[in-house]
């Protein structure tokens, strides 16, 4: 497995760009975006796809994506924190800190506040053998989760040339997940951002 940078960036409050048809400069404060490149796959299901407060700009031949989700935040946390991650190991290299455990996983970086949800995602991504579509419909079904909820799976090109590069915005709430996980199957090694984010009601 060749080594993936990624950044997970932790703010309470964004000021970012235009991302389709959503503004993330206009209205409450609570927009998270993912954007990177390297990236040559990926699904979103869930009630909030079809709405104003999600919108993904992507192309998978350049294997570029921007996705934003207008996240229903709970409680106000005015702290920023900021968690950089880069050159994750090769295929021999075990790093799990997720809260499931399965000897398939071969690197595991939560950024969760629910740890059901966080399993849900994990054991979503197990499930799937390299397929974002099943990927992102097990999410859902795992997490049970009524209302504005959108479920992503963006896989990570190991062959990237460029490296493949991912940024993810966060808050540390109940109503938001993302986990980066990586596998060893019986085919191919693959990785995921998984994402879960209930949205602002439209």
């Amino acid at each position: 497995m060749l080594p993936i940078f990624v950044v997970f960036a932790f703010f309470v409050f964004v000021d970012s760009t235009v991302i389709g048809t959503c503004d993330t400069k206009k209205g409450d404060p609570s927009w998270l975006v993912t954007a990177g490149h390297g990236l040559d796959d990926w699904a979103f299901v869930g009630n909030g796809v079809q709405g104003k407060n999600y919108c993904f700009v992507g192309n998978k031949t350049a294997e570029i994506l921007q996705v934003a989700y207008h996240v229903n935040i709970p409680s106000r946390d005015s702290q920023t924190k900021t968690l950089t991650l880069e050159r994750f190991g090769d295929a021999s290299n075990h790093t799990n800190y997720c809260n499931y455990n399965s000897t398939q996983i071969h690197y595991c970086v939560p950024f969760c506040a629910d740890p059901v949800l966080e399993t849900a995602l994990v054991r979503a991504s197990l499930l799937s053998d390299g397929h974002v579509k099943t990927a992102a419909r097990l999410a859902k079904s795992f997490a049970a989760k009524s209302g504005n909820w959108v479920f992503g799976v963006i896989r990570v090109n190991l062959n990237a040339n460029p490296e493949a590069h991912l940024v993810i915005q966060s808050f540390p709430i109940s109503t938001w997940c993302s986990v980066y996980v990586g596998q060893q199957t019986s085919s191919a090694p693959y990785l995921y951002e998984m994402q879960a984010a209930l949205l602002l009601d439209d």
